[in-house]
């Protein structure tokens, strides 16, 4: 006599887990509170960098009316900033901003 075929188990679905909110911000641009954690930030500009630009947005829509906040660094320059949840935050040229 035949067995009859074992059903087998569908394999389990892996959940993708949640974005984990960084305490440090590289070049790019940031969701607050997604990407990174809101609060305060600060990152010393390399002598050879370049000039450094931050903004912080309310919006990613990238125009003029997105921009709370923005600056140009010089080198060798120390920055601090303070970004909250829900804003973005975009950064070039000023190396990695570390939470305190």
């Amino acid at each position: 006599a035949k067995s009859a075929p074992s059903a087998s188990k569908a394999p389990e679905a892996k959940k993708t887990p949640e974005p984990v909110a960084e305490s440090t911000m590289g070049e790019g641009t940031y969701q607050i509170g997604v990407d990174a954690k809101p609060g305060r930030y600060k990152t010393q500009v390399q002598q050879d960098s370049g000039d450094c630009y931050w903004e912080r947005l309310k919006d990613d829509r990238g125009g003029f009316d997105s921009i709370i906040a923005n600056d140009n660094v010089n080198p060798d320059a120390r920055v601090s900033i303070t970004v909250k949840q829900g804003e973005f935050f975009n950064s070039h040229g000023c190396g990695t901003w570390t939470m305190v």
